[in-house]
Order: C-alpha cells, then structure tokens, then sequence
C-alpha cells in the first residue's frame, strides 16, 4: 500500500479483531485482491495472513492455538472421546468449521501413534516364544519350557529379553540331536536319539489328551506327526544300521553323499514362489535366529502395518457402506467421514495404551482395549446413522469381524515373510 493511498480506518479496525498482527495482513487478499472483511476472502477463502515473522512467534501462536480449550482441535477431541458418532453426524451435516476436518484428525493421530512406535522401538503386534511353566502347549528344553507367545505394545527389547540365554542355548543343543544327519551318526547316538524323541512324543501325547481347547488341540497334533515321522525313520536306520556300516566303511557313514541330496535336507518354498534348501546347520540357525532375534520376524509387520492401516481405512468405509445404505444419511460420504474419525479414536486409544503398557506393570490392557472399541462402535454407528439397536450392533460387529479376520490374514502373511527371510539367509546357496 502506497504512502498516498486513502485508508478506510473501519475496515482497518477489522484486521484489529483477531490474533494475526497487523502488519502481517492486508485490507485486500492476497490471492484474488478482494476487499477483507474477517480472516478469510469470501471470494477464494485465502488466509489474511502472510506469515512473515519470526519461527519463534509462529510457534508460540501455534502452542496458543493448541492449549486454547475452547478451541476446535480440542473441541473435536473432547466429542470425539466422549461424545461417539456426535462430530462423524455433524460434520457429515455441513457443520464443517466447528469441527476439525476426519482426515485431518486421522493423519494427525496416526503421526503421533506410528512416530511414537517408530521411535520407541514398540511392536504394535510381534510373535515370539516366552519362558512359560504352565501351558498346553510348550516345549521342553533342557531345564526350559517355552511357548509360542502373541505380544501386543511391547517393545523389541523386551520380547528379546523374553528368553534367557541358558534357555537358547538347551534348544541349540535339543535342536541338533533331532535334526542331525542320520549318516553322521553312531548306533548309540541313533538309539538315544529315539529314545529322546519317544519321550517327547509322549509328553505331547498327554498334552493332547489333557487339552479343552480344540485349536491348540489341533495344533499340537500337528506336532505331534513330525515327530512321529522321526521315530519311524530312526527305527529304520536303527535296524539298517549294520547293513549300511558294511556298505559304505565307517560307522555307516557315505562319503560320496552330497549337501544337496542329503536325506536331512528339507525343501521350502515361501508365500512368493521361492524355493529353499536347508540343512541340519541352517535349521538350527534359522531357529536361532528366531529367538535371539524375534524383531527379524516381526520386521515386516512393523514396516507395512502403518501403510496398510492407511487402506484399512477406507476399506472399512465400504464395508459400512455395504451393510448400511442410504440417500440422505449413509452415502458413501458419510460412511468415510465415520471411518476416519473412528480410526482417529482407536489411534488415540492405542497410544494411550502403549503408554500404559510400557509405563505401568497393569496386565491384560489390550482385553480393555479391545472392549472400549466394542462399547465405542455401535455407540458412534448409532448416532451417526440413527438405525434400530439391533441393526446397529449387527453392523457394527460385522464390520469388525471381516475387519478383524482381514488383519489376522495380513499378520500372518507378513511374520511369514519375516520367516522367509531368516529361512532365505540360512538355506543353501546353489
């Protein structure tokens, strides 16, 4: 503006009555050069505000404007917690200013959520054995008994820590006595092995027999079959063992036998099409590996459970969409509104909850997790919809369960490609 320039002083009282210093707007837009009449054109809705000041003053505007309690971020946050569906329905409605936009508030919890798991080392969900007494399902180990374990909200050192060294170093020790070459060894050490896998074999017997759960029933006897296999094969090398020493000289024990057609080596082939060769030594190292270095499993799972969670959003807007349809209150729209700030909650609850995880010794935290997002969602399809109860609840925990079932899919791909790569590391080069 020009020193000759005639000033309207009751327009440029109105640059008077908000926080942006003066100096800092104008009495035309920036963008479109409108007359101002607030802090946004009413022709482009450009912000009267150039931002030309010290980084200090912005930052102290910005930590303002976040501790103001009658503010929007923080009314937002206040319905969002405590008021379920209120601000998914009103925004839907058109009341856009007195809300925080859903996608805004989704990707400012999912920063804090997955910066805060991103720097603090916290696995969201990792597999792992733990050091267990009383389980249906357990290996025994030397002194050790170890069970496969689910972590939630744990960080890696502490699923490392899981373990004691005495532990791995008994399962290294069990591990090459079971899957050692045949050939390499003697008629004493054949009949001990069998009788050490016999005794195994047994003890997972009486575990089947005492188990009320008919998953890990059913896995156990799945267990139950290799080691059977094992048995029937060290009776036959048992029984051969004569005949074979005469055949090839000492202690049974074929020379000409090849890495890759030793009867020891197991052929894999992984969820990509890739196909493995391991021996004795590589089973036990990948084994190793496995629980010296439970991150190495869970490494897929932490670097693409945060980008996969950005498709799960709106692939639960479709799935609402399915199940509840409407011109007026349940377009697509309103069901994506719904699903950002549903998923903003479950952010902000989880990162509460790690808090509490990693901060206080309170167990079971994700059972109470879990049960305030089953109170929370039909609550928020509720109001947000205004279907019956019994259709809401329908909704509601039917679109949690594909939800739910699509996850368990997408981990269990993901720890299998955490397997790959340790198996990949130690199988046979060729």
């Amino acid at each position: 503006m020009g020193d000759t320039d005639t000033i309207d002083l009751e327009q440029a009282g109105l640059l008077d009555a908000d926080t942006i210093p003066n100096a800092n707007q104008s009495l035309n837009c920036f963008s479109c050069g409108e007359t101002m009449s607030g802090v946004y054109c009413y022709a482009c809705g450009n912000k009267n505000d150039d931002y030309r000041r010290s980084i200090w003053s912005l930052g102290a505007e910005l930590f303002s404007s976040l501790t103001a309690f009658e503010g929007r971020i923080w009314r937002s946050l206040r319905s969002l917690i405590f008021k379920p569906g209120q601000m998914s329905r009103e925004f839907s409605d058109g009341a856009r200013q007195k809300w925080t936009s859903p996608i805004r508030l989704y990707l400012a919890t999912s920063l804090l959520l997955f910066g805060y798991v991103a720097l603090s080392g916290t696995q969201l969900v990792a597999f792992g054995p733990k050091m267990l007494n009383d389980s249906p399902v357990k290996a025994e180990f030397g002194d050790a008994k170890l069970v496969p374990q689910v972590f939630f909200l744990e960080r890696k050192s502490t699923i490392s820590e899981a373990i004691s060294e005495d532990a791995i170093a008994a399962f290294e020790n069990d591990v090459v006595s079971m899957i050692n070459n045949d050939e390499d060894m003697s008629l004493e050490e054949l009949q001990e092995e069998l009788v050490r896998v016999q005794k195994s074999a047994d003890a997972l017997k009486s575990q089947i027999e005492k188990a009320t759960n008919k998953y890990a029933k059913s896995g156990m006897q799945r267990g139950l079959t290799p080691m059977q296999n094992r048995i029937k094969s060290l009776k036959n090398r048992i029984e051969n063992y004569s005949e074979d020493t005469d055949e090839t000289g000492i202690n049974g024990k074929n020379s000409d036998k090849t890495a890759g057609s030793s009867p020891s080596n197991i052929q894999l082939t992984d969820a990509t099409g890739r196909q493995m060769t391991l021996d004795a030594e590589g089973i036990r190292e990948a084994f190793t590996i496995g629980l010296r270095q439970p991150e190495r499993i869970n490494a897929p799972i932490s670097k693409y459970l945060p980008r996969i969670m950005f498709v799960m959003m709106p692939f639960s807007m479709l799935l609402g969409a399915i199940f509840i349809r409407g011109r007026k209150r349940a377009m697509l729209y309103d069901h994506l509104v719904h699903a950002a700030y549903i998923h903003a909650f479950s952010f902000l609850l989880l990162f509460f909850f790690i808090l509490l995880v990693q901060l206080t010794p309170i167990k079971g935290l994700i059972y109470i997790y879990s049960l305030i997002l089953l109170i929370y969602l039909p609550l928020s399809a509720k109001r947000m919809f205004g279907r019956g109860w019994f259709k809401t609840f329908l909704t509601s925990y039917g679109v949690g369960l594909i939800y739910t079932f699509i996850m368990m899919l997408i981990l269990f791909f993901l720890m299998s490609m955490g397997v790959s790569d340790i198996l990949k590391d130690v199988s046979i080069k060729t």
